[in-house]
């Protein structure tokens, strides 16, 4: 079946999600590449392809948490698997993704271990910290005692806040006023144990 065809309600395994979800992002890959290096203005049948396509993506992944329980939840927040340490973020018992987490096993200091995104339109309500809390949580648990996490820039004052609330404590000799990513190191055990 082709994935323009596909009926994502009629999907019942997540092994068929997988697959299509797969076959959607590499058909989206390979056009936008195919556009990036031929340099043409895209067409809007390119546009209305990639917007479909972003679209099913998004009803895939919808569908795979319809099709499975929370990885983890706090009561307020779910977390769904994706892969490895990758997670999407749901409000308790809703589908509707509204951001992301991700835990990157990595010897750089910067940018850090730690990948976050709240959709703008559920920002403001705690759920980065919410999402941090739990993932750490994991973390120490699996033997994990210490994480850097890092604020894009010195301009993103919440993202900054978030980390600071969660326990996180600027990197050795780091200011808030420096210009690029400002990291901070997050000792599990200390915050853990508060």
């Amino acid at each position: 079946m082709s994935i323009y065809d596909l009926k994502v309600e009629n999907i019942t395994s997540l092994k068929e999600v997988t697959k299509y979800y797969r076959q959607a992002s590499n058909e989206l890959d390979v056009i936008t590449e195919d556009l990036l290096f031929s340099c043409e203005i895209p067409t809007p049948e390119f546009k209305e392809k990639c917007k479909y396509l972003e679209a099913l993506l998004y009803r895939l992944k919808v569908r795979k948490m319809e099709l499975q329980t929370p990885t983890f939840t706090d009561g307020t927040l779910d977390l769904y698997y994706d892969n490895d340490y990758r997670f999407t973020i749901c409000e308790h018992d809703k589908k509707q993704p509204i951001g992301s987490i991700e835990y990157i096993d990595t010897k750089n200091v910067i940018p850090g271990n730690i990948s976050y995104e709240i959709y703008e339109e559920f920002q403001g309500h705690h759920y980065a910290l919410r999402a941090l809390k739990i993932v750490g949580e994991k973390l120490l648990k699996s033997g994990i005692t210490s994480i850097i996490i890092t604020a894009t820039n010195n301009k993103n004052i919440p993202s900054m806040k978030t980390i600071e609330e969660f326990g996180g404590t600027l990197y050795k000799g780091m200011s808030k006023e420096e210009s690029g990513p400002i990291p901070y190191t997050c000792d599990l055990e200390k915050i853990y144990t508060k």
